[in-house]
């Protein structure tokens, strides 16, 4: 973005003390804040009271016609539209015999009130005194949490805003996922409803639930399956409030996309055009038809023509090297010194990037291959997905794409105890895997070694896939390639997704009767449990 555009260095302090033996204990994150030009949006944040605090001390809440109050339990959230508060020191600290009296049968603090009997009334008027129900009680004051607010401008340094805990409601069980409330100040800082939110690194999403909830709209980028299914079901199951509290919300409508990964199979079934499309998209081209020599052209990458194989007029035909230098005969003199042919990766008879012919150099883009090592001056390095939990959030750097492989499974299923415990849970085994894949344009294949993680839908719907739960590589090998499963938490079908390191899926649908169990959650452990006894 540019020196010039760099505004804050932030530092978030996301805990209060740790031990890093040797050293100063690293207790902050840091934030670094850019504008996009000399305009750009700025709601400017104030101080907020960090939401333990808020459980803590303003634990009572008030009906909006003021009639009803209750006092909520540590983590309940607010009913809609009532307002929190809590209660003041409501006697004088010194004894005040004039201000010794009763009010509407309550008796007086021992050293009498703070306010006279005027005062008293004026407060009853506003809504500002908290009576028990218990007349025994005493009168207290209200002060309200949206009159406690410092109102200062945020500086650059953020206390008060605490990194998740284990029983927070808003955990999605995903490494470093980082609070709402954080992301809160950001989104609100710098961008206004309906605006675009984007985040490059989604993870488990955090940045799009709160995008949703403050009404911008939003893109979301990762190259984790884990991260993408984790994200999947967060905004399906959103609540009204940050930190995931209120009612259930139903989000707007959105898409989830694949990029880098294609399915043959539909790329076979483009018409001419699309394919056309696809082909000079997929390398970066510029759909810009020409002629040279009388040889109709396609397109342009890096100001060199660009020709767009047709194997759906010449279904069978080869490029080979006599085709290179059939094209050199027409264009040779007059296209520069670089040209480029793309084609399916199969319709190639020879196995060079680029062939030479009098100064010309024939570059052959094949689909699905890498963006060729000279273009980018680095070598084509594959995509890989995590397996364990220290890798989610390492930054991968993958130059190419390539067609979907699915893996190629073998399973059992069973119900049985696992060893040293009491009771029967069901159980998924591993018997077999082997993936495919395309290396340096080198087909490669694996087996559990190139195995990344299972995820699981204990009751798939039939359309989308809502994650449960996930397990990692090195945990299933431990456990000897098996994933234990609660009995109670499963539904009429399990969808099981093996995912390989390249970010290849199988999916397979497992009905319940695998496990013998009936159809449904509520009886599936009575079911079986009676058929033991």
């Amino acid at each position: 973005m540019g020196e010039q555009n760099f505004l804050n260095e932030l530092v978030w302090q996301r805990t209060a003390s740790h031990n890093d033996p040797g050293k100063y204990g690293c207790v902050h994150d840091t934030l670094v804040l850019y504008r996009k030009g000399s305009t750009y949006i700025w709601n400017e944040p104030k101080t907020e009271q960090s939401q333990d605090y808020i459980d803590s001390f303003f634990i009572y809440a008030e009906s909006p016609d003021k009639t009803k109050w209750i006092k909520l339990k540590k983590g309940e959230s607010t009913p809609h539209g009532w307002e929190r508060y809590r209660l003041g020191n409501f006697a004088s600290p010194h004894p005040r015999p004039n201000l010794t009296y009763d009010y509407k049968g309550y008796r007086p603090p021992v050293n009498g009130w703070k306010v006279n009997i005027d005062r008293m009334r004026e407060m009853d008027e506003q809504g500002l005194l908290h009576f028990p129900p218990d007349k025994s009680g005493r009168i207290q004051s209200k002060q309200y949490l949206k009159d406690t607010i410092d109102n200062k401008s945020v500086s650059d340094v953020w206390l008060g805003i605490n990194p998740l805990q284990a029983q927070s409601s808003e955990k999605q069980n995903y490494p470093t996922q980082k609070p709402e409330a954080l992301l809160r100040r950001i989104v609100f800082a710098s961008s206004k409803p309906g605006d675009i939110v984007l985040d490059c690194f989604a993870g488990s999403g955090t940045t799009l639930a709160v995008a949703e909830k403050l009404g911008r709209r939003w893109i979301g980028i990762d190259c984790g399956k884990l991260a993408i299914y984790t994200i999947q079901k967060r905004m399906l199951n959103l609540k009204s409030e940050v930190g995931n509290k209120g009612k259930p919300i139903k989000p707007k409508p959105f898409t989830l996309y694949n990029a880098g990964l294609y399915d043959f199979s539909t790329l076979r079934q483009l018409p001419r055009e699309d394919w056309r499309f696809f082909a000079l998209q997929l390398f970066g081209c510029k759909d810009e038809p020409h002629t040279i020599g009388g040889l109709k052209l396609d397109g342009k990458l890096k100001g060199a023509s660009v020709l767009v194989f047709n194997h759906h007029e010449q279904p069978g035909k080869r490029i080979d090297e006599d085709t290179v230098r059939d094209i050199h005969a027409a264009v040779g003199k007059k296209i520069g010194r670089k040209f480029f042919i793309i084609g399916p990766r199969g319709a190639f008879d020879f196995q060079q990037d680029y062939i030479d012919l009098d100064g010309v150099r024939y570059y052959a883009l094949r689909i699905p291959y890498s963006v060729i090592n000279e273009l980018h001056h680095r070598e084509f390095t594959a995509l890989h997905q995590p397996n364990d939990e220290t890798a989610v959030n390492d930054t991968v750097d993958a130059v190419g794409f390539d067609f979907i492989q699915p893996p190629q499974v073998e399973w059992i299923m069973s119900v049985k105890k696992r060893k040293g415990q009491l009771l029967e849970e069901a159980c998924l085994k591993i018997k077999n895997f082997k993936s495919r894949a395309r290396l340096r344009g080198h087909d490669t294949r694996g087996g559990l070694e190139t195995f990344s993680m299972l995820m699981l839908d204990f009751d798939f719907n039939g359309e989308v896939f809502n994650l449960d739960a996930a397990f990692y590589a090195h945990q299933l090998e431990t456990e000897e390639w098996q994933a234990w499963l609660p009995l109670e938490s499963l539904g009429a079908n399990l969808m099981a997704v093996f995912i390989d390191i390249y970010g290849n899926e199988a999916r397979q649908l497992i009905p319940c009767d695998k496990f013998g169990l009936s159809i449904t959650k509520s009886s599936a452990v009575k079911t079986k449990n009676k058929k033991q006894n």
